[in-house]
């Protein structure tokens, strides 16, 4: 076979290492990224951890990659629960460095046009004194988890990212620094406990009313189904459906109670109308 076919000139290598030449009104600029970047951030909730394996194994150096479920802190990184025995485990403890990959699952097209996003940072354990308060978060997100103590011994490790690496489709693409797309820290703790107790208390209706207008969830719910809020920042909040978990987004950030409040209102206006 001839390998002119899949070979490029050093001429064509170089233009290509130019960039794609736009108009600067379709140029993908970091500001559209920065958007992007937080509507994937919020609505995923698994992803593909890599480690680098320990120096004593005959794999040293090369990455291990598997697929992790995760929650987002106060700080908005992602929080896992992993297993002492697990290669992530002893991999993260001889060397920290680590990448969080998610991308888009369209059954159809090409995989290239649809969004990739790597989180890259350090996987570190996180401290004593943080337990309880993440382990609450995490477990009402997935009460399963709860149990897996009984075979073997988990901890719950935090990606401390660095830089982000977005791309929404050909051309699409930027570095972004971690803290850059979130300009609005978390609600207060006791803001957001009394805003999930009420929800869940008293607005199940409206619940189930934002989960059937979300793209990607469930068709045909029913009208006793149970939806729970899990989680509210000023992006949004995460609902919990059966065994999988939604994220609704908010018009605008809402920034403090009476906020949330007002958005969560016109959401359930929007919906009924």
């Amino acid at each position: 076979m001839n390998d002119r076919f899949f070979t490029h000139s050093p001429q064509a290598q170089a233009k290509a290492a130019q960039g794609i030449k736009r108009a600067p009104e379709d140029r993908y600029t970091t500001l559209k990224a920065m958007q992007d970047l937080r509507n994937i951030w919020f609505s995923q909730f698994a992803g593909t951890l890599s480690t680098i394996y320990r120096d004593e194994l005959p794999l040293a150096s090369y990455p291990a990659a598997s697929v992790v479920p995760y929650v987002l802190d106060d700080a908005y990184r992602p929080v896992l629960l992993i297993g002492h025995i697990a290669e992530h485990t002893q991999n993260a403890l001889h060397n920290p460095k680590a990448c969080l990959f998610m991308r888009e699952h369209r059954p159809h097209g090409d995989v290239q046009n649809q969004w990739r996003l790597s989180a890259i940072g350090d996987l570190l354990p996180v401290p004593e004194a943080e337990i309880p308060a993440i382990s609450a978060r995490y477990f009402a997100h997935y009460p399963q988890a709860q149990d897996y103590d009984a075979t073997h011994h988990f901890s719950f490790f935090r990606l401390h990212s660095k830089k982000f690496r977005i791309i929404m489709g050909f051309g699409d693409i930027r570095w972004v620094s971690a803290d850059a797309p979130f300009s609005h820290p978390a609600l207060a703790p006791d803001i957001c406990e009394r805003i999930i107790t009420h929800m869940n208390e008293d607005h199940h209706d409206a619940m189930r009313g934002y989960l059937r207008h979300l793209p990607d969830a469930p068709q045909n719910i029913p009208d006793d189904a149970q939806v729970l809020m899990t989680a509210v920042n000023p992006y949004g909040c995460t609902l919990k459906y059966g065994d999988g978990l939604y994220f609704q987004p908010f018009e605008q950030p809402a920034t403090d109670a009476n906020a949330v409040r007002d958005a969560l209102v016109a959401l359930a206006q929007a919906h009924r109308d």
